[in-house]
């Protein structure tokens, strides 16, 4: 380790951890470099020679001492190395910060010492604001220690509902801010677009050969996501969200087999080199004269089936349009289109016609009909109501924080509620 400590963070890692870590970060950002184990020695070298080494060498190195003094303190056997090790050197300065639900008379014993932390001049504190502030006044501010030490419980609780107020504030801008920045935006392009958060469907994979499932997304693509995700890590809406991704997994799988046949049966009888648009799959180059999409002929055949059986009646009459086309010097080429998608293109008339006639015994097909039902009625007994829970999980997120509520959980940007209020908050 080459980086030179100004501080060492001694603390009790069970009570004292966070105070801890928000007190090294808080003094990192006004350019005191505090060293803090957890986070300035590799966890590769936990339990190892080298980091004990890294320790030492940074209680050695430091200028101040900062203990913080929570339950469990004076039986802690690392923190007596600490402290032992420290006080052997006479110009290191020391701090005692403690929590104020302790008694000030503490002793520990020491490999040479019993020292009595109640003839030291000890700063209570009673939440991580406090410590922060005070540590700052002392740290960074170089206000006399005395001072400090002698602040009353009474004071220790007005700072703590002042600062509740001003963290009260802050956290429901924060809140405002991923309501109006995600939420919302996530929530109508639910209402809009029904499924594209978990989309229902199948392709080709070049890769593999045949139809593949394609795979939930994460609502990546908002402001503010990676926030969102953090606060929502135990909520009612991330496992009800995890429940739909895992759902429409299981859907696409399903579907992905009942595409492949599809696939099989067209490929027995139809010879087309393969292509779709650049946007359906992976597919490069020019468009050619000769292909069959198996994306869009597949999900032509679906889509058709499918609104026959929710309307009860045929959107597209016949088996669909075949347009002759003067490409250029005199060459004609024969496009398949259906449901406003073109699925297939052959100089050949006669292939062509093959293809529409095939199209149009596929959607007539009675077993090919009777699978898709039953697979649409799964996902209206599955996939649909799931979609809902997630829907009115974030609309009843959205309805709280209006109603003047901050958002539950915690991400990196927000600040740190006072110990009192931390249930409440």
């Amino acid at each position: 380790m080459t980086v030179s400590f100004e501080v060492f963070i001694c603390y009790k890692r069970l009570s004292a951890k966070d105070f801890a870590e928000t007190l090294k970060k808080s003094l990192e950002e006004f350019g005191v470099h505090a060293f803090l184990d957890t986070k300035d020695i590799p966890t590769k070298f936990k339990g190892t020679e080298e980091w004990t080494n890294a320790r030492d060498k940074a209680v050695i190195e430091s200028k101040t001492f900062v203990l913080i003094i929570t339950a469990g303190f004076d039986l802690s056997p690392e923190i007596k190395q600490e402290l032992s090790l420290a006080r052997k050197y006479s110009n290191k300065k020391f701090v005692y910060f403690r929590h104020k639900s302790l008694n000030h008379n503490l002793k520990i014993i020491l490999d040479t010492e019993k020292l009595d932390l109640g003839k030291q001049n000890q700063i209570p504190f009673g939440t991580e604001n406090d410590l922060v502030r005070k540590a700052h006044s002392v740290l960074v501010g170089n206000q006399d220690v005395s001072a400090l030490s002698n602040e009353s419980e009474e004071i220790i609780k007005k700072n703590d509902v002042e600062s509740l107020i001003e963290t009260r504030k802050i956290r429901m801008e924060h809140s405002t801010k991923l309501k109006d920045g995600f939420f919302k935006p996530w929530l109508e392009t639910m209402e809009e677009y029904k499924d594209k958060c978990c989309e229902i469907g199948a392709k080709y994979s070049k890769v593999q050969g045949r139809m593949v499932s394609l795979k939930p997304k994460e609502p990546g693509n908002f402001e503010f996501y990676e926030q969102a995700m953090n606060h929502m890590k135990r909520s009612k809406l991330a496992k009800d969200w995890n429940n739909l991704k895992h759902t429409t997994l299981d859907l696409n799988e399903e579907l992905a087999i009942i595409f492949e046949e599809i696939r099989v049966l067209i490929l027995k009888e139809i010879d087309l080199p393969y292509w779709c648009p650049r946007y359906i799959g992976d597919y490069f180059g020019d468009k050619p004269d000769e292909y069959l999409c198996p994306d869009l002929f597949i999900s032509s055949i679906y889509l058709e089936v499918r609104y026959r059986i929710a309307e009860g009646r045929k959107r597209i009459w016949g088996p669909g349009k075949l347009s002759p086309t003067n490409v250029g010097n005199g060459k004609m080429v024969y496009f398949l289109s259906y449901w406003d998608f073109e699925i297939a293109s052959s100089p050949d008339e006669e292939l062509m016609r093959k293809t529409q006639q095939l199209l149009s015994r596929l959607v007539e097909d009675k077993e090919l009909t009777e699978r898709i039902k039953s697979f649409v009625d799964k996902q209206k007994a599955t996939y649909d109501k799931e979609l809902e829970k997630v829907k009115l999980d974030i609309r009843d997120l959205i309805n709280s924080i209006e109603l003047g509520n901050v958002i539950k959980g915690k991400c990196r940007h927000c600040p740190i509620f006072p110990e009192y209020f931390r249930e409440k908050g």
